[in-house]
């Protein structure tokens, strides 16, 4: 009973899910250390399910009509084997169809990182432990670096955040950064590092690497794009097709965006929004307000956040697809 009851609370997660509501319970740092040792933990729920299998073996021993409960096994056996038949063919395709690895950092640049010193540790900012996983791993590997936290199978966040910006804070110089291309954002908040872009890859560093001059990038001469998505304090909004639909009388509100010191010029683009009501919080004012797309300025004396808030006050939907940032000179 103790490894049942144990196997149970081990795969156990920390996110409740009502519908399309995931509700995070906080648990103690921990067992949150403990549990992201594992990248999936549901798979400890096994040994219970096999004393359940094996209890109900031995409960249906227990009956006289031996040919019923041989024919109840075998048509549970049946229908197991069916269900996972076509997994059980996929799994086995790579040994049947073997595919070399081809690592995605074919740069030649990658060698100066690689073969420095100094750096021993790859750090991910915002970046998918899925993207490129395999490739960074390889790389690390045959370089004899080590991999910083970057993805887990359960919803770690905050684990993550933490140590990203402990190693920002620290910029230590055996820690060179890896930044999500598509989150410029992230790297206009931290300039005092060195950028340089290797096949499609944000690498920062906290001085000039010697050999990457030709790589060597600016991050405020990138745009960043955000992709609305239901957040929360939006009412009457529905995503449809990937588009945020603000239905009659409904608000939508945006993401939270960080900005250090500076001038921004935002787009919003949509569908419908002439007679949008928008809120802006932080420095900011609308020059232009169309059918499909509101500008504005943005003045930052020191660091501040950004957020837009928009009200639909007709009868029909609004769509919105995104907002552009871009730094001004």
């Amino acid at each position: 009973m103790g490894i049942v009851l144990f196997s149970v609370i081990a795969a156990a997660s920390p996110v409740v899910t009502f519908g399309n509501r995931d509700i995070v319970l906080p648990v103690p740092d921990l067992i949150e250390k403990i549990w992201i040792i594992f990248r999936a933990s549901g798979r400890l729920v096994w040994p219970a399910v096999y004393v359940l299998l094996f209890g109900a073996c031995r409960l249906l021993s227990g009956f006289k009509r031996e040919k019923t409960v041989s024919v109840f096994l075998l048509c549970c056996a049946l229908i197991q084997g069916f269900d996972i038949s076509a997994e059980a063919w996929d799994r086995g395709k790579p040994a049947r169809e073997p595919a070399a690895f081809v690592s995605e950092l074919q740069d030649k640049g990658w060698e100066i990182p690689g073969g420095d010193p100094r750096i021993e540790n790859i750090v991910y900012v915002n970046v998918s432990g899925l993207r490129s996983c395999a490739s960074m791993a390889e790389f690390a590997d045959s370089h004899h670096k080590t991999l910083g936290k970057f993805y887990y199978a359960r919803d770690y966040e905050k684990t993550i955040e933490r140590s990203v910006k402990e190693a920002l804070r620290e910029k230590r110089g055996t820690d060179i950064f890896l930044f999500d291309s598509g989150r410029m954002i992230d790297a206009w908040n931290e300039p005092d590092l060195y950028y340089y872009m290797l096949d499609g890859k944000l690498l920062a560093y906290r001085e000039a690497l010697s050999g990457l001059n030709d790589k060597k990038i600016d991050p405020r001469e990138y745009e960043y794009s955000w992709e609305y998505e239901n957040m929360e304090g939006s009412e009457n909004t529905e995503m449809i097709d990937g588009f945020l639909f603000v239905h009659g009388g409904g608000m939508a509100v945006s993401e939270t965006f960080p900005l250090p010191k500076g001038s921004y010029r935002f787009i919003l683009e949509g569908e419908n929004l002439m007679d949008a009501k928008l809120s802006l919080s932080g420095k900011g004012q609308i020059r232009e307000h169309g059918m499909q797309t509101v500008t504005g300025i943005l003045e930052f004396s020191e660091s501040g956040s950004f957020r837009v808030g928009l009200k639909n006050p007709s009868d029909h939907d609004m769509v919105l697809y995104r907002i552009r940032l871009r730094p001004l000179a």
